[in-house]
């Protein structure tokens, strides 16, 4: 008799329709708590904490689920010999140059095309113009969140649970497919991030391990944050120019 994947007790639906509520509840209590306590809540320390918030409610999701299904995640994140920094630290700089390519062609194409459409929508939804009050902590926040936090949640969960759950329920391609374009609607730049959902999938599957895509994740962010910062000294203040997330952040 055949052991059963432990990976088709996951309710992955759950957990995202969760995320999505937890995320909206989120915003309601921060706005109640703005208007009812009038305290004042900078925007971009809320949206870190949101996200925090967020990434543990991941966390805990997944030690739950990991009991129920008897599933050791663990042995995701097991050591490889197959690759080593080197070869990680080159993904890394081959997918910035090609992603950043990638979207100065196809934003010079649109903005061709759909001039109007482009300048309303395209560049205002890129614009962070937002000014901090408080450079020093959301500076903290961001450099935590997106070198460290984001690169191992979010490929625990997108690589080590949705691709492995989507892989076995409907196939490696259509699981890869799939965990991509989700991936992908959660960051700001769609098709980009895309891009690099794909390559992360390829490369777990390459590996076997979560190691991999995570050190490429965290290389990636940590260099979008110090572009940013050698570009724009007020890149912490949120004045920074769009160009820097469009091009790099995911």
């Amino acid at each position: 008799m055949a052991t059963e994947n432990p990976f088709s007790k996951l309710k992955t639906g759950t957990l995202l329709s969760a995320i999505v509520l937890f995320y909206v509840g989120c915003l309601a209590v921060f706005d109640l708590i703005a208007k009812y306590c009038q305290v004042s809540i900078d925007y971009w320390i809320k949206h870190d904490l949101i996200y925090a918030f967020e990434c543990l409610l991941v966390l805990v999701w997944i030690r739950g689920q990991s009991k129920a299904a008897v599933l050791n995640f663990r042995l995701l994140f097991r050591a490889t010999r197959s690759v080593s920094m080197i070869y990680l630290s080159g993904v890394t700089v081959m997918l910035i140059i090609f992603r950043a390519g990638v979207v100065v062609v196809s934003s010079s194409l649109l903005l061709f095309l759909f001039p109007v459409w482009f300048k309303s929508w395209y560049l205002e939804r890129n614009s962070y113009s937002t000014i901090t009050s408080q450079p020093v902590l959301d500076a903290i926040l961001e450099i935590f969140m997106t070198v460290l936090l984001a690169p191992v949640v979010e490929e625990l969960l997108f690589r080590g649970v949705l691709l492995n759950r989507w892989s076995m329920k409907w196939g490696i391609r259509m699981g890869v497919l799939s965990s991509s374009i989700t991936f992908a609607i959660i960051h700001r730049e769609v098709f980009s991030a895309f891009i690099f959902g794909f390559c992360m999938s390829l490369l777990y599957i390459k590996t076997g391990s979560l190691l991999a895509p995570i050190i490429v994740h965290g290389l990636n962010n940590a260099f979008a944050v110090a572009v940013g910062v050698l570009i724009s000294p007020a890149f912490f203040s949120r004045e920074a120019p769009s160009l820097n997330y469009i091009l790099l952040a995911v």
